[in-house]
């Protein structure tokens, strides 16, 4: 059992997912998440059957159902300054129970079967690798990056047209936390640079929550751009798997476009990349470390460099 929050953090837990799955192939595997990490389970082709928490879920009811599952391990992969869900591994009646422990903290005062520190804090490696350690005991020992992606035809369809003829931009100014975006300037100018430069079209990607950001860019690039902000993780990938390049913060659709192989900059202005950007080294993943200080001038140029990258992919992509 995890859990997991928010889309970027559920995409980097699934190929520890994937390597299990692969690993154990008949034996039967059941995920609890998140509502967010549920939507995002269900957009990959995986052998395991996704049960959701959310504050409206029957706890009574769910219990029973997982009981009756008769589970012989369950497994947390939570990092728990988000949730906790070692309540709901006793809760589920497995026969032993695995996960991460604090340095403190004693295998039978916890009532664990098996216990893997955990020093995630100290971000030494990708979140992925880091997920995949309380699996060791099950002889699971690397993370299983060949996502399969459950895309709709209607959506492929939708996506496709959404963009129109020529190259295609998908930008993604916003993300969870407002302190690891880069300002939408920085956005509106690589649209404008990459129309400029190409034609083509471009399609401006956010949460339904950042509805204003994503039309304030759209608006900035020109009327050659378009926006989406629905609640269709299908379509999204769908819009990532149709794009020739994206542009985003350290946010969910990013993952989905290294997962899927795209081209891809990311832009990291706080967090580590080396922790949250691509798990292995890929041409096609590019990072932007563009840490942005108060000095006009050097605000503008990461917005060059950011360009000139911008373009140069291009410039490979088209040969």
């Amino acid at each position: 059992m995890y859990l997991f929050p928010r889309l970027g953090d559920a995409l980097l837990f699934l190929p520890a997912v994937n390597a299990l799955l692969r690993h154990a192939r008949s034996a039967k595997v059941d995920l609890l998440l998140a509502p967010m990490g549920a939507r995002v389970a269900k957009t990959v082709d995986l052998r395991a059957r996704v049960h959701t928490l959310s504050s409206e879920t029957d706890a009574t009811q769910l219990e029973a159902k997982l009981r009756a599952r008769r589970y012989d391990y369950a497994i947390d992969l939570t990092h728990r300054g988000d949730v906790d869900a070692r309540d709901w591994l006793h809760r589920s009646g497995a026969r032993a129970i695995a996960g991460f422990i604090d340095d403190h903290e004693q295998l039978s005062e916890i009532g664990y079967t098996y216990g893997t520190r955990d020093d995630r804090v100290e971000t030494h490696t990708h979140w992925s690798r880091f997920c995949i350690e309380p699996l060791r005991a099950f002889g699971v020992t690397a993370p299983d990056f060949d996502l399969s992606f459950r895309i709709s035809a209607r959506d492929r369809a939708a996506a496709h047209a959404s963009f129109g003829a020529g190259p295609r931009l998908l930008l993604v100014p916003g993300g969870q936390d407002e302190e690891k975006c880069w300002p939408k300037e920085r956005f509106i100018a690589i649209g404008q640079a990459f129309l400029a430069q190409y034609g083509g079209s471009v399609i401006v990607s956010g949460a339904p929550w950042e509805q204003t950001l994503v039309k304030a860019v759209a608006r900035g690039v020109g009327a050659r751009a378009s926006v989406f902000f629905g609640r269709s993780l299908s379509r999204l990938a769908a819009l990532v798997e149709a794009s020739d390049i994206l542009v985003g913060n350290d946010t969910g659709p990013v993952h989905y476009g290294f997962f899927m192989r795209k081209r891809v900059v990311s832009v990291f202005s706080r967090m580590s990349p080396e922790v949250w950007g691509a798990p292995y080294a890929d041409p096609r993943f590019s990072v932007l470390r563009a840490y942005d200080s108060a000095a006009p001038s050097e605000n503008e140029r990461w917005s060059q460099i950011a360009i000139e990258h911008v373009v140069r992919v291009m410039a490979c992509e088209a040969k």
